[in-house]
Formats: structure tokens, sequence, C-alpha cells
């Protein structure tokens, strides 16, 4: 008996896309708050790349093991709507919105 939900690779694929996306934002964040920082810059893919792997990892292990498929597709949902609210932001930045979602 498995003691994690294992998920597809593609689910796997688009959790480590968003760590590596959000580290980038993370670093950026801190390079503008805190300079002196900018050595992390040329890091950032490894570090995002290191947390996803993370992340899948404990993502698999605390979903419920009772109906693997439904908390396959639950994480798949909220990925969907992470994907929907940062397209969204991104649609209305380009068209010159002031406040983002």
């Amino acid at each position: 008996m498995a003691w994690f939900v294992e998920l597809s690779g593609d689910t796997q694929l688009a959790i480590v896309g968003l760590v590596i996306v959000l580290v980038d934002l993370a670093v950026t964040a801190a390079i503008s708050y805190a300079p002196w920082l900018s050595f992390l810059e040329s890091y950032k893919e490894e570090w995002g790349l290191l947390l996803g792997a993370v992340a899948v990892s404990a993502i698999q292990g605390w979903l419920p093991t009772q109906y693997p498929e439904a908390s396959a597709l639950a994480v798949q949902l909220v990925l969907a709507v992470i994907a929907i609210v940062m397209g969204a932001k991104k649609f209305l930045a380009k068209k010159g919105a002031v406040k983002l979602l």
C-alpha cells in the first residue's frame, strides 16, 4: 500500500513551474529591497527547481491516500485556478489596469 499519492508527470511539472515563478518573484523582490542580495540572481532557477522538487514530494505525501484520483484532481484544479488568475492579471496589466486582482 502506498503512503503517498503519485501525481502525474504533467501535474508535477506544473507544480515545479509554479514554484520556479514564485522563487523568481521572491528573489526579485528581495533584491529590490536589499541590493546586496544581487548574487542570488544567478541561482534563481536552481533554487526554484530544488524547492519545486521538495514541493512535489511534500504534496504527494500530504494528500489523502483514501481517494488518490480525487486528491490528484484537486491539485490539478488548484493549479488551473492559479493559472487562470495569473493569466487574467497579465491580460489586465497589458490592457493598462492599475489595480490588479
